[in-house]
């Protein structure tokens, strides 16, 4: 079939006689008139869409149901006057038959299981769906398939818009409508972590947490690893990751804003890129995760106007006294409270923190040692020196947990969405592309090499690449609920929509606005009670943490000197000798 060169044009009267009638192809009549009545006496009496339907205008519901009839006549052409779209009819034809008998064939055991007749569950079945007869079925799944079909194909058109597009003062033709794009809207981070699990008993223990010998060693064991160098972070995490993502390196995937990670992950991120890195702070304020000036504060009143520093010492330290859990002369202390344990009161001070930190070259106790010269460490602008993977990231550090686990998080952000341009001869576009390694469209360099993207990442086989870039697709593809709104809109600024009723026109257009502006209003509410129900843990956790055991108390625990273990003192044995 010749592709159609005509365009649509719509009145109100083909929606309303849709709404009403439920059918597919409306009629109208060209003067204007839907209706006529003639009364006994030969009167004929003619109605507007107007005089009839009016009211629907101001009427948020109606205008959607409007609105979805409109979107029905569009999918409907398109499988009869597009050629990509005729061409998949016969086949959405064939499979809207089969699911016909899909449901015939669940009426039929249903029927058996429920000892009911068929024709019980059958009208079951279609009220279920909606529907009076086998005929209105089918028409239903034909609609769905072609739906989907319609949308997977104006996704395959489009990836590369729907993935990139920035908003800008105003519309051009490149983005008509304004359209933002999913890296602009969920500013997607590409992050690996290595995730040591300690066994306390809840996330809450904001100062008596207590950790087993292992778990020092295990702490130990990862800092160590990193700050010695001659191992790569992804080595590390495949080493001691207590976590799934070990044999994929450390790599979590995609973070973005839809994410589910624990708040002390996502945000700790999120106010690093904002507060405390100097190369993002800038493009975080102006971005879908930016923190405004009240949050900013809050936080900085809670996490400190510098990022966390945690001494790389701390966990030599650990490691130390792993095991020390009596005096010299072999007898517990404080009748065996394990909150005295010396390693347990090193991780309350240093580690047993929610708000996210680096760690640096220094020991707990002034004057030590210095650990500057270790090859991990590295300097980075706005945070000094500290603890960094071989290619200079640097390596976050937050303490976070569940009902499932307990532990503490070292992260690395491998690409962050706030920088736009090339990293390492790879744009952010290019970065989540959605193809993979010899495919057609992949990144290539100057020689023809394939770049490194999220997708060959790892390094691994065509099959984990296919996977990876279908997760990429999918994230694009997802990520817009009202892609219908868009798809509309650039219907309507390419005129292959006209309407013959400019009131309805007009008030689709109200109806579609007001949808993205209470989206948006619900986005910011969400992103802010997120940020408040953060914050709020801080500050419980930063009042908690006055109770601390102080240092000397581990210092000093096999020995009980010092005027802190005297009588009354905070470190007081008070087991009698």
């Amino acid at each position: 079939m010749k592709k159609s060169k005509m365009t649509l044009s719509i009145a109100l009267g083909a929606i309303a006689c849709t709404i009403l009638a439920g059918c597919d192809n409306a009629t109208y009549s060209p003067e204007g008139y839907i209706l006529t009545y003639t009364n006994s006496a030969g009167e004929t009496m003619r109605y507007t869409a107007e005089d009839l339907f009016g009211s629907y205008y101001n009427d948020s519901g109606k205008v959607s149901t409007m609105f979805d009839s409109i979107y029905k006549v569009i999918v409907r052409n398109y499988f009869t006057s597009e050629n990509a779209g005729y061409a998949k009819y016969s086949e959405i034809l064939k499979n809207a038959k089969n699911d016909v008998e899909g449901v015939k064939s669940t009426a039929e055991k249903n029927a058996d299981t429920n000892s009911t007749s068929y024709d019980e569950e059958w009208d079951a079945l279609l009220k279920s769906n909606n529907c009076d007869n086998e005929e209105e079925l089918l028409e239903k799944f034909i609609y769905d398939r072609e739906l989907t079909e319609f949308n997977d194909q104006f996704y395959e058109k489009n990836t590369d818009f729907l993935r990139d597009a920035v908003p800008s003062a105003v519309a051009t033709q490149a983005n008509p409508t304004n359209y933002e794009g999913y890296l602009y809207t969920k500013a997607p981070y590409h992050v690996r972590h290595i995730l040591v699990k300690v066994n306390d008993s809840g996330s809450t223990n904001y100062w008596n947490s207590t950790i087993d010998e292992s778990n020092a060693i295990k702490l130990y064991d990862v800092a160590s690893a990193l700050a010695n160098g001659g191992q790569t972070f992804g080595k590390i995490a495949q080493l001691n990751s207590d976590d799934s993502s070990a044999s994929s390196y450390g790599d979590l995937g995609i973070m973005d804003k839809d994410t589910g990670f624990v708040n002390e992950f996502k945000l700790g991120i999120y106010a690093y890129e904002n507060i405390y890195n100097n190369i993002t702070k800038t493009a975080a304020a102006a971005s879908e995760i930016a923190m405004n000036s009240e949050i900013v504060a809050d936080y900085k009143a809670v996490g400190g106007t510098t990022i966390a520093k945690i001494p790389y010492g701390a966990f030599v330290k650990l490691y130390e006294v792993r095991d020390v859990t009596k005096d010299n002369q072999n007898r517990d202390v404080n009748d065996g409270n394990a909150n005295f344990y010396p390693r347990n009161v090193y991780f309350n001070k240093y580690l047993n923190k929610h708000y996210v930190g680096v760690i640096t070259p220094e020991d707990v106790e002034e004057g030590s040692n210095d650990y500057s010269s270790l090859a991990g460490f590295k300097d980075v602008d706005g945070l000094g020196k500290v603890l960094c993977t071989s290619e200079g990231q640097p390596i976050l550090v937050v303490r976070a947990g569940t009902s499932d686990y307990q532990g503490i998080h070292f992260i690395v952000i491998e690409r962050s969405p706030l920088i736009s341009g090339e990293v390492k001869g790879t744009t952010l576009s290019e970065y989540y592309t959605t193809k993979y390694p010899s495919q057609e469209g992949y990144p290539v360099d100057s020689n023809n090499n394939p770049k490194q993207t999220y997708v060959n990442f790892l390094n691994q086989d065509v099959k984990a690449y296919k996977e990876r870039a279908t997760t990429v697709e999918n994230k694009i593809k997802g990520f817009d609920t009202d892609l219908n709104k868009f798809i509309y809109s650039k219907y309507v600024s390419e005129e292959k929509i006209k309407f013959n009723d400019a009131k309805l026109e007009e008030a689709i257009n109200n109806w579609i606005d007001a949808s993205k502006v209470k989206k948006a209003f619900d986005a910011d509410i969400s992103w802010e009670q997120t940020w408040d129900s953060y914050i709020e843990s801080l500050k419980v956790q930063n009042n908690e943490r006055l109770k601390l055991i102080p240092e000397v108390c581990a210092i000093g625990f096999k020995t009980h000197t010092g005027a802190d273990w005297a009588d009354g003192g905070v470190c007081y044995d008070n087991k009698n000798r």
